[in-house]
């Protein structure tokens, strides 16, 4: 990697004393970027509905080649997999409390949340799909998580 970047090992080791070190800002950085800083963009809307509908919509316009990156890495490494897991468990939480306070139950709350999570990763390892959807999709997808609420 140092010879990629055209750095020697030693400044490598320099910012990071150890492989794992390394490992561990990188999974930081990732979770930070791609998870807390998504969930602090979307904080700044107002309303759950209009913080679902922007989450699908950034999920739709934006490809997720790092996402893919890192779903790959956690089938192959303990600590990326750990990560992983804790980012799905945020996003979920955090998915399942917008679908409540826009007026779901909580089981079909979370349900939904584990769809629209199951989606988001699909979304990483199919992303030529997305170009068979419509400019409606989003709207459409909204109001099917947000408003059906299954007959009992």
């Amino acid at each position: 990697m140092a010879k990629a970047l055209g750095v020697s090992r030693g400044s490598f080791y320099w910012h990071f004393p150890s492989l794992g070190d390394f490992h561990d800002a990188l999974l930081a950085t990732w979770r930070a970027e791609n998870t807390l800083d998504v969930i602090s963009q979307l904080e700044q809307l107002s309303g759950a509905q209009a913080k679902i509908s922007a989450l699908i919509q950034m999920g739709i316009d934006t490809p997720q080649p790092l996402e893919n990156g890192m779903r790959r890495w956690g089938g192959v490494n303990n600590g990326a997999a750990d990560a992983l897991a804790d980012v799905d468990q945020i996003r979920t939480s955090y998915l399942t409390q917008l679908l409540i306070d826009s007026g779901l139950p909580r089981q079909i709350a979370r349900d939904r949340a584990v769809l629209l999570t199951w989606a988001a990763i699909g979304r990483a390892f199919a992303p030529a799909l997305v170009a068979q959807t419509s400019t409606t999709t989003c709207d459409d997808l909204s109001k099917v998580f947000v408003h059906s609420i299954p007959e009992e």
